[in-house]
């Protein structure tokens, strides 16, 4: 039973990838007796607190441009994929078969995919809490351990906001695994698209043989062609894997 209900959460996570909700952590508060370095290397703890700070803000200034540029480009290619729906419907040239509702529901699917990236990108968007240091009251008294109270403050802050950061890169994440399914959704329409072309008109099947027969082809050569396109096409698979596993470790860091 274990394994059907497995089996069945791979599908669905193949075909409708659901975002897992993140486990709502409080980091731990430092206070100044948990500083316990050096005096001499407060400027460097300083500086680097700073960076740290400003990688975060970074991080999260990429996650929202990207997620900018996603809204505008999935808007484009939703519509593009409404009107062809749109012409396919209203077109009254062709009579209505199952293979031309096969195509209507696969070019549905790919805009709802569109759609749930817009939507994941519009979430990445949102405001969220985020907790800044501003101009606290301890720099306008006395005190010897300023830097000190500086590093404390900043340190908390920064990792108060890095849920929130974590949050947006999460419905980037999504915004891009649908996007991903609705690409491929759009790539079978197509290859459906031409192969029930040329299955259509035999003639060009048949020009397509004679053209391969008069350039005197041997057969081993098809073959080895063939099997060199289906192992490139392995190949970039074991890729994309990778390069998706190399993604899932560095949001793990």
């Amino acid at each position: 039973m274990g394994n059907i209900n497995k089996l069945v959460i791979n599908i669905r996570e193949i075909l409708w990838p659901l975002l897992e909700p993140l486990k709502k952590s409080s980091p731990k508060k430092i206070s100044e007796s948990d500083c316990m370095w050096n005096n001499n290397d407060t400027d460097m703890i300083l500086k680097y607190i700073e960076k740290y700070s400003e990688s975060e803000e970074k991080r999260k200034k990429e996650v929202e441009s990207k997620s900018t540029i996603f809204i505008g480009t999935f808007g484009v290619a939703t519509a593009v994929l409404i009107n062809l729906i749109k012409d396919m419907v209203l077109n009254n040239t062709v009579a209505y078969t199952p293979f031309r509702l096969f195509l209507i529901c696969m070019m549905t699917l790919s805009i709802i995919y569109l759609c749930r990236a817009i939507w994941f990108s519009i979430k990445a968007l949102e405001r969220r809490n985020y907790y800044t240091m501003g101009f606290p009251d301890f720099m306008l008294t006395e005190c010897d351990d300023k830097k000190k109270k500086i590093i404390i403050m900043q340190y908390n802050n920064v990792k108060k906001n890095q849920h929130e950061i974590n949050v947006k890169v999460d419905y980037m994440t999504m915004a891009q695994e649908y996007f991903k399914r609705a690409i491929i959704v759009v790539a079978l329409f197509s290859f459906i698209v031409l192969m029930n072309y040329v299955l259509s008109y035999k003639k060009i099947m048949k020009d397509i043989l004679n053209i391969i027969e008069s350039l005197s082809i041997n057969q081993f050569i098809l073959i080895g062609i063939f099997c060199s396109l289906l192992i490139l096409f392995f190949i970039v698979i074991i890729l994309f894997s990778k390069v998706k596993r190399l993604e899932e470790s560095d949001s793990n860091e």
